[in-house]
């Protein structure tokens, strides 16, 4: 069954837009916190369904009749659309097509007055972004700052593509 809330409802407390090291300014697009703050005052409903909440390839079991198993449900419950999907997006090499290959689905069930399908995957995005300092500092302190920085860096890319520039 899906339901809809608002986009306050589901991020809720903003803790800021990341910034990435300073090796890597240069790289985060410009007039992103501007369209941030844009979509965390939109009026138009989120979308939310059952959603598995963590939909990577090492998730997923091939049956021996081809189709495909979703295991580890421990993080599924009513969730935004728009984040199974930006998980996807996010582990995927093709973002582009992955994006345009789903939302015909989502166009189908969405209801006016809902946030496009575009931003529904940025509401999810922005939702995986919330503690992001205590996720930084928890990578730095393991030795593993050097990826950490590139996923933030591709999740703030994929933002600012969903989010128009």
């Amino acid at each position: 069954m899906l339901t809809n809330i608002s986009v306050e409802e589901i991020v809720g407390l903003w803790d800021g837009l990341p910034t990435p090291p300073s090796s890597a300014t240069e790289a985060v697009p410009h007039g992103l916190a501007r369209r941030l703050r844009e979509l965390l005052t939109e009026r138009r409903s989120v979308v939310t369904a059952l959603a598995h909440g963590d939909p990577v390839l090492s998730n997923v079991l091939r049956t021996t009749r081809g189709g495909l198993v979703l295991l580890d449900w421990e993080l599924a419950g009513r969730l935004p659309v728009g984040h199974d999907a930006a998980k996807l997006v996010l582990g995927s090499d093709d973002a582009e097509t992955l994006l345009d290959e789903v939302e015909p689905d989502f166009v189908r069930h969405s209801l006016p007055g809902d946030l496009p399908w575009a931003s529904q995957v940025a509401v999810g995005i922005v939702r995986m972004l919330g503690g992001w300092q205590k996720q930084r500092s928890s990578a730095t302190a393991s030795g593993r700052a050097a990826p950490y920085e590139r996923g933030l860096l591709r999740r703030l890319t994929l933002l600012d593509r969903l989010l128009g520039a």
